[in-house]
């Protein structure tokens, strides 16, 4: 991508930098990822079909959300449909949430499979960018490590998780990436996993990636 920035890139960047991935990486980070994934339809990406066109403020906790393009190929998972002020329901799906609490983020590093490399380019251009975040029914974002029964406010809902193995990354600073395997599903269990599934085994491995980093101070 170029590091150039168009003006309506300067706008995206404004509206994306208030949003978690922008905290927890960088917001060119961020904008990279965005572009990445409305490649499909930039020719023709309407800004103001990213939440403005709802009139919404960007409150802490509200989604900043993108027209679901059909050139997207947005899954049913994580469409959600909104009636606009002139009647008309329009599909939309969430490329980030503002922070609520931006000084409880611990920032890290985006992973970069093979970075350095060239095939590191063709593999970025591969990769799902659309986000998933787990939100509870309290409208919170994201599950305590020691969550317990809190994974019970999660919704029992489907993702558009369908692999057998899913690679989790920590790529803090000043430390060198965390990697570990998760099992979204049995190797005979067939549909995709669920919103809680898939929240309990992430959570999982950072607990683990805590207590290993913590062990060595």
């Amino acid at each position: 991508m170029s590091s150039v920035l168009e003006p309506r890139d300067i706008l995206l960047l404004d509206r994306l930098s208030g949003g978690i991935i922008a905290r927890s990486f960088s917001p060119p980070d961020a904008l990279d990822r965005f572009k990445r994934l409305t490649h499909p339809v930039r020719a023709h990406l309407d800004i103001t079909w990213i939440d403005q066109a709802l009139g919404l403020p960007q409150t802490p906790g509200w989604p900043v959300l993108l027209y679901a393009y059909p050139e997207l190929i947005v899954d049913d998972a994580d469409t959600t449909e909104i009636q606009l002020h002139d009647g008309t329901v329009v599909p939309y799906c969430t490329v980030d949430i503002i922070a609520v609490r931006p000084s409880h983020i611990i920032p890290t590093r985006l992973f970069r499979p093979y970075a350095g490399l060239q095939r590191s380019e063709s593999v970025s251009q591969n990769t799902d960018m659309l986000p998933i975040f787990f939100r509870s029914s309290d409208g919170g974002v994201g599950v305590p490590l020691n969550a317990g029964d809190h994974y019970a406010s999660l919704p029992a809902s489907l993702t558009r998780i369908s692999a057998y193995s899913l690679k989790v990354v920590l790529n803090l600073l000043n430390y060198k990436p965390y990697e570990r395997q998760i099992r979204p599903r049995a190797s005979k269990a067939r549909g995709n996993v669920t919103v809680r599934r898939l929240a309990y085994l992430v959570a999982l491995k950072v607990c683990e990636c805590l207590q290993v980093r913590l062990s060595k101070h």
